[in-house]
């Protein structure tokens, strides 16, 4: 998990360079990858599924490893958001 939030901060700096080019590039990829992680995190985590069709306690192996593969993406992507949300209260 510590890795993922490294990388996303990593990849956050390395692109905060393309504001030399274009500050609405920027804020276009940064939006794009935060909120496509965030939406592919609930996906994997079975958000969108009414809670009666959900049960967690008969699940199998693959269906916890989507659940963590779930965790990583949107821990990748929170850097984003938060980016995102400081730039749309600047």
């Amino acid at each position: 998990m510590r890795k993922a939030i490294l990388y996303g901060v990593v990849l956050l700096i390395i692109l905060s360079f393309t504001t030399f080019i274009s500050m609405k590039m920027f804020i276009s990829i940064v939006n794009t990858i935060g909120f496509g992680s965030a939406f592919i995190s609930a996906f994997l985590m079975k958000i969108f599924i009414r809670r009666s069709e959900l049960n967690v306690a008969s699940e199998d192996r693959g269906g916890r490893e989507d659940r963590r593969l779930g965790m990583v993406i949107g821990i990748f992507g929170s850097p984003f958001l938060v980016t995102s949300i400081i730039i749309l209260l600047m």
